[in-house]
């Protein structure tokens, strides 16, 4: 089936189990993705593993599509052996009746007693309330050509884009925006924006991140391509030997436009093709994400962090007329953590930060932008602008 899997399509699938085909097309809402995938493996028969992932599942799912917060949306599920019980319902935080062959269930919201008048603290969770003020704006019309997003998370973001397009050719770009302000995306532009045959190297902590980011961009270069042929876009441990040599020999051909990875392997397993690429002026971005880890961790603790800046220097110094332009992104930077990147990467003859700290709704955020000053100067951190713009982003 090709129709979208919503809730109406939950309660008509439980309602006349199995009867009702499930549709093979992916869930928009995350939560009912899971269910119609549990969904899918229990046709082929009782799975206790199954079962036990389904009923937090659908309470999640009841619940936070209910008309009411007082109780979630009644379901049918089957009594049938190997589906639960009703003490079993019940004991995940259910109502159930019992109607002989069929149970009618309803999720009962959660209640933190011991928190008072806040005890329905978690309805607010199941009813997807959003506690930060809408900060968003409309989006430049480069931004929602190659990204389909028709606004920015703020002005945060805005202006670390358009800083990020109009970076200099060798030049850092230094983003410290807060959590949630879209700092990806400073990943996902250089590719839609690079000449042809070039990489741009995303360098993640971890592989989870790394696996999430190739998924993402992965459809984003499908929408503007949907017959591209697009080799793996996260490196990691989990792929096998015949997708690791088709990253490797991809990156040498000019076919890999993006790579999501870590830092052990940027610095070992693929350096040598990064290299490579590098010295034939294909390598047009080095986006490191979480950048204050370069500072924070080493010695003990994921020592190859601490050997990022010798790459991206070996990078920048093979790359013909230094075309290699450097993205560092956090939310967490400090004066003293800027002070140590601009440290560690001295080759640098311009910089340009964009700085939009989160703060409350009656203070001003203070925005800083600074640009690449003129060759030749003596001054390599010369103030462009600084602004004052209102925020309720908290």
């Amino acid at each position: 089936m090709t129709q979208d899997f919503d809730l109406a399509s939950l309660l008509e699938a439980m309602a006349d189990w199995p009867a009702v085909p499930i549709p093979d097309r992916k869930a928009v809402d995350p939560i009912l993705d899971r269910i119609r995938q549990v969904l899918t493996r229990l046709r082929a028969g009782p799975d206790a593993t199954c079962m036990s992932d389904l009923m937090p599942l659908l309470r999640q799912a009841s619940l936070g599509h209910a008309a009411s917060r007082e109780a979630g949306t009644r379901m049918r599920v089957p009594a049938a052996r190997g589906w639960p019980t009703a003490t079993q319902w019940r004991a995940e935080g259910f109502e159930a009746q019992d109607n002989g062959d069929w149970l009618v269930i309803r999720a009962i919201p959660p209640r933190l007693t011991f928190l008072g008048s806040q005890a329905d603290l978690l309805d607010e969770v199941f009813g997807q309330v959003h506690a930060r003020s809408d900060t968003r704006i409309n989006a430049d019309p480069v931004f929602e050509r190659l990204l389909g997003l028709p606004t920015y998370t703020g002005h945060g973001q805005r202006e670390a884009v358009r800083a990020l397009v109009q970076l200099p050719l060798g030049e850092i770009l230094i983003a410290n925006l807060p959590t949630g302000s879209g700092k990806s995306v400073l990943a996902q532009l250089p590719p839609l924006l690079a000449d042809p045959g070039c990489i741009t190297v995303a360098i993640v902590p971890t592989v989870a991140l790394a696996i999430d980011q190739a998924e993402r961009m992965r459809s984003i270069l499908l929408a503007h391509d949907p017959h591209a042929s697009l080799p793996p876009l996260a490196y990691h441990a989990g792929l096998k030997e015949d997708q690791r040599r088709e990253v490797w020999q991809a990156i040498r051909d000019g076919r890999q436009r993006v790579l999501f990875l870590s830092p052990e392997h940027a610095t070992s397993t693929l350096r040598a093709p990064l290299e490579d690429a590098a010295r034939a002026g294909r390598v047009s971005h080095v986006v490191v994400d979480e950048a204050h880890l370069v500072i924070g961790w080493g010695n003990g603790f994921r020592p190859a962090f601490q050997l990022l800046p010798a790459l991206i220097r070996s990078l920048q110094r093979l790359a013909p007329g230094s075309t290699l332009r450097l993205v560092l992104a956090s939310a967490t930077l400090t004066a003293a953590t800027i002070d140590a990147l601009k440290h560690l990467f001295p080759q640098a003859s311009a910089s340009i930060w964009w700085q939009g700290s989160t703060c409350g709704p009656s203070r001003a955020t203070r925005f800083l932008v600074q640009i690449p000053r003129r060759r030749g100067s003596s001054r390599s951190w010369k103030p462009y602008a600084l602004l004052r713009a209102r925020s309720s982003c908290m």
